[in-house]
């Protein structure tokens, strides 16, 4: 029960801090879309068992989401740069292609997680998912050589170990 009104106050906070206002309407619009999320994200934070939800390592995921946060901005703003030297650039030649990464998470939790990190990523777009085999298809904007795609591959691999730390 602490960890749910620990999420709650951390949650409507940042609506609060996001929101720049505190009159009646933003307070209960912020306290109703709070529940919601935690409503529909307890999956997430909490584990069910036989006798109800329970808190389950929420402080530890929250911690690692935390821990991630920095690592996560780094990957965004160096691939920004890279996007933008390509746009800028007068003649710079792109080398657009799909890469297939195999994923070995185990849920679509996990695995919808990871494309959508893959995706808010400059320059990646994740295309399709094969469930049967567990492979991603991603479009990159530039991969030069299959090396590249290799490095791009051990990339997605580090962000995978993170998103199956944090969820499974």
């Amino acid at each position: 029960m602490v960890s749910k009104a620990l999420l709650f106050v951390s949650l409507f906070a940042a609506w609060l801090v996001f929101a720049g206002r505190t009159d009646y309407p933003t307070v209960l619009a912020g306290a109703v879309v709070t529940m919601i999320t935690i409503g529909l994200a307890r999956g997430v934070f909490f584990d069910r068992d036989h006798l109800g939800a329970r808190s389950s390592g929420f402080l530890r995921r929250a911690g690692l989401i935390l821990a991630y946060l920095p690592i996560f901005l780094y990957h965004v703003l160096q691939a920004s740069v890279s996007v933008a030297r390509h746009a800028l650039s007068v003649h710079d030649r792109l080398n657009p292609g799909i890469v297939k990464v195999k994923t070995r998470l185990r849920t679509r939790t996990g695995v919808a997680a990871l494309a959508n990190l893959i995706t808010l990523t400059p320059g990646t777009l994740t295309i399709d998912f094969d469930e049967e085999c567990g492979d991603l298809y991603i479009h990159w904007i530039d991969v030069a050589t299959h090396d590249e795609a290799e490095m791009q591959k051990a990339l997605i691999r580090t962000t995978e170990d993170w998103v199956r730390r944090i969820l499974e």
